[in-house]
């Protein structure tokens, strides 16, 4: 009788032993493929025109709604326009709102601000300490003693390889005051400066450059390529993008939008208030990310995406977004 029983039973047993080892099979599956998969890294940047105006435009509602959709591991902000004296009260605000956004690990930043004038300028990054395998260093000011004082960069070096910059390029002025400095000594010790970095990084790292580098390269990057007056207007003279063109060269350096979208037209991260360009659409694309050529290619760390977050105001600036790949 017991054995009759068992002999009926056995093809269930059968069948739920072979189910539980299917399972088992899927959950080893599902867990190998997770542990092989990247690392995604999003990094974010926005010109913001004025942080405390924008803080106190609906308790900073515009960042926020930023942060919570993106989910960002690391944001640069330029144009903040804080001093020391600022940053005691602005900071907590500030990673207020990334903590609650974006929960988990709490956020810190690092601040590069002006001491050459007052409400101008600045670079911040927010990020976790935990991103990319840890942040081992974090630094400002060390393009050139202009950087310095006016709090033009952020430098984060990663665990995983990857540097980090943030910039914010200064603008030739109205009336090109600055072109001549921007051109020649700018330009030129950013180029120096970033290929010590992009050597530092390593074969098996890279060098990552975000900001508003206030520049429009190519004739697909502003409104108005045929105007004669932009060649008289900041970000667009011939100056500036030739300058532009060849320190990429020479770095061997990509634009990481036009690279993953090489064809794309009218889109652009500025926008003039004065003479009312968004509704319109009359801007320039002055905000980038750039890396190192092996970033398109490396098994190690590579960038994966490049978007125009176009979608967001806030300010005369729109965000931008990159998302690198990071082998675990």
């Amino acid at each position: 009788m017991k054995l009759r029983r068992a002999l009926v039973l056995l093809p269930a047993l059968m069948i739920a032993s072979g189910m539980a080892a299917w399972k088992r099979y899927i959950a080893c599956s599902l867990t190998s493929s997770m542990l092989n998969r990247p690392e995604q890294l999003k990094i974010l940047s926005w010109n913001v025109a004025s942080l405390r105006s924008m803080l106190k435009r609906e308790s900073g509602d515009e960042l926020r709604k930023l942060v919570e959709r993106e989910q960002p591991d690391i944001t640069f902000l330029q144009e903040h326009k804080l001093q020391d004296i600022h940053v005691p009260k602005v900071a907590p605000e500030l990673l207020r709102i990334f903590d609650l956004a974006c929960p988990g690990e709490s956020h810190r930043a690092t601040w590069a601000v002006s001491k050459a004038r007052k409400g101008y300028s600045g670079v911040c990054a927010i990020y976790r300490q935990s991103v990319g395998g840890g942040v081992l260093r974090a630094a400002v000011g060390e393009v050139d003693e202009v950087d310095a004082a006016e709090g033009r960069s952020v430098r984060l070096d990663l665990q995983c390889g990857l540097i980090v910059v943030g910039i914010y390029s200064p603008n030739s002025g109205q009336r090109l005051a600055r072109l001549d400095y921007r051109v020649s000594v700018w330009d030129s010790k950013l180029r120096s400066y970033l290929k010590k970095l992009d050597t530092e990084a390593g074969c098996e790292g890279g060098l990552l450059l975000c900001g508003d580098l206030n520049v429009a390269h190519e004739d697909i990057d502003f409104w108005n390529p045929t105007s004669a007056r932009t060649r008289r207007q900041a970000g667009t003279t011939p100056q500036e993008r030739q300058s532009f063109t060849a320190w990429l060269a020479e770095l061997d350096m990509i634009d990481m939008f036009r690279f993953k979208n090489p064809e794309t037209e009218g889109v652009f991260t500025y926008w003039n208030r004065r003479t009312n360009g968004r509704p319109a659409n009359k801007g320039m694309r002055l905000d980038y990310f750039l890396g190192s050529r092996r970033l398109c290619s490396s098994s190690q760390v590579a960038v994966s995406d490049c978007q125009v977050l176009g979608a967001f105001g806030g300010s005369d600036h729109c965000p931008i977004s990159c998302v690198v790949e990071v082998a675990k």
